[in-house]
């Protein structure tokens, strides 16, 4: 779901290998680990943002990103919060959300 640079970049540069391991490796949320061709994958680890998701699956994925984030204690950057915003405002029930500066 979060790409390893992302993770790296909010906060898992200071885990140490074996968290960076079990990040890599979570399988007990089942939306933190998709399966996707080798392709997908590498583009997910390019400059693309979170928002180039599917249209019709930006509310569950931003949902599904946000629990990821707060799962393993990840910041997120203001762009990557406005993205979501605008992704959790297709949701037909907007999630209840707290923000910390």
């Amino acid at each position: 779901m979060i790409p390893l640079k992302n993770a790296h970049d909010s906060g898992g540069r200071a885990w140490d290998r074996d968290k960076k391991a079990a990040f890599g490796n979570e399988i007990s949320y089942a939306d933190h680990l998709i399966a996707v061709p080798a392709s997908d994958n590498r583009r997910k680890e390019g400059q693309r943002g979170l928002e180039q998701a599917d249209k019709g699956y930006w509310c569950d994925y931003a949902v599904d990103w946000v629990q990821v984030k707060v799962d393993w204690d990840l910041s997120v950057a203001n762009a990557e919060w406005e993205a979501l915003q605008e992704m959790l405002g297709t949701c037909d029930t907007k999630p209840s959300m707290t923000t910390i500066p």
